[in-house]
């Protein structure tokens, strides 16, 4: 029986070490290095922060009631009211809505979506719609970590009501902004005739919060495969597709397989930017025309590159072939079908390059890779150019297992 009793003693000792082992990630990862012309919302973030809005929001004065007592109040506050239109915050104003106040939102008096630093936040302009105009939504994304929190602030009887990662945010979110290229989202509005009438800053720009998205999407893009070990052993292979290596440079181990998920891949490409299309023509009471070319491709015009479906489909091939989760299905930020992948989230291959700059600096093999490719730091969504042999023999060349375990 004593015996008995000390094997399960150390049994339980055992599991409850091993299953604290296996709770740690797999590395430790350095905070992220967020691309240079993302430093402004870096510098943003320090003072305008989740951890500084709670705490404005549960400020007392010196009876102990809570000093403000409404969102009206909350956001004509300092730490609001002076962010710098346009160089610091961007807005936009939207007419309808699928958040958790959905039916506060009207053309007339819209939701206001604001980013700002790494935050996203939107708050209600129709008074009659108490709760909602009570209520502030914020997405808030740790500058060091990339991780996303969701938070809503519902003032009540005076008093602020924090609830974090409500299950409706989540459910519908999961780890990522709900947001489409520029005007493709259902429901913006010209805010310029009813400004006067509405809690609104003085300016928008839908531009200035897809880009402010966009950026934080690129940052979540790279930890998630940062923090997946299958993709350590494909590293440089997927950073040399994402920057546009030409296809010879690879090595595959089934050429057959590639050419079937290569043509899989071009085939839902032009479904989908087909689909692009006709919906920036309704949307957007547009007349953008397509063709198909003689030898079986399309032509899109400015719209799309030709060229980036292949990009993402070695890096689909790579991180298949590291046996790795990670689906690049999850890394576009719109749930609509005509934009459900990254190329058109993007701005095709600019993204790409973009998510290649995270993947490089944010690397554990970082200097390794930086000195491979050395003008990573120019890598930004504002060009497109060619990436150098040199580079590309050098991500390639010899065993392309990773250079570190």
């Amino acid at each position: 029986m004593f015996r008995l009793i000390v094997n399960i003693c150390l049994l339980s000792v055992l599991i409850f070490f091993g299953g604290m082992a296996a709770a740690q990630p797999e590395e430790n990862i350095s905070p992220v290095q967020w691309h240079p012309m993302f430093k402004n919302n870096i510098e943003v973030a320090k003072r305008f922060n989740i951890r500084k809005i709670l705490e404005l929001a549960n400020e007392r004065d010196s009876s102990g009631q809570h000093r403000i007592k409404s969102v009206t109040s909350l956001l004509q506050q300092p730490l609001f009211s002076e962010l710098e239109n346009e160089f610091e915050r961007s807005s936009v104003l939207m007419g309808e809505s699928r958040a958790i106040f959905r039916t506060a939102a009207s053309p007339d008096l819209p939701r206001v979506l604001n980013t700002a630093g790494t935050m996203a936040y939107a708050y209600y302009t129709d008074p009659k719609h108490q709760r909602a105009f009570n209520s502030l939504e914020l997405i808030d994304t740790d500058p060091q970590t990339a991780e996303m929190n969701f938070y809503l602030i519902e003032y009540r009887s005076g008093k602020p009501i924090v609830v974090k990662n409500q299950r409706n945010c989540v459910s519908c979110h999961r780890t990522r902004h709900n947001w489409a290229i520029y005007r493709l989202w259902p429901g913006i509005v010209d805010g310029h005739s009813i400004r006067d009438h509405i809690r609104a800053p003085e300016g928008t720009s839908d531009i200035g919060v897809t880009m402010d998205i966009w950026e934080l999407n690129m940052a979540r893009i790279s930890r998630q495969l940062l923090n997946d070990r299958a993709y350590r052993k494909v590293e440089r292979p997927v950073i040399a597709a994402l920057l546009d290596c030409p296809i010879e440079t690879f090595s595959f181990d089934d050429e057959q397989a590639f050419e079937l998920i290569r043509k899989s891949t071009l085939e839902e490409y032009y479904a989908d930017a087909i689909r692009l299309i006709e919906d920036v023509n309704v949307t957007n009471n547009q007349n953008i025309s397509y063709q198909r070319r003689a030898d079986g491709t399309m032509a899109f015009g400015t719209l799309l590159n030709q060229e980036d479906p292949r990009r993402l489909a070695l890096v689909r091939y790579f991180l298949k072939k590291s046996g790795s989760k990670v689906n690049d299905k999850e890394w576009s930020t719109s749930r609509r079908p005509a934009q459900s992948s990254i190329l058109f989230q993007a701005s095709g291959a600019l993204g790409l390059n973009r998510l290649a700059y995270y993947l490089i600096h944010n690397s554990p093999n970082a200097e390794v890779l930086k000195a491979m490719v050395p003008d990573s730091a120019k890598l930004t969504h504002g060009a497109r150019s060619e990436t150098p042999e040199s580079v590309c023999h050098e991500l390639l060349s010899g065993d392309t297992r990773p250079i570190t375990n």
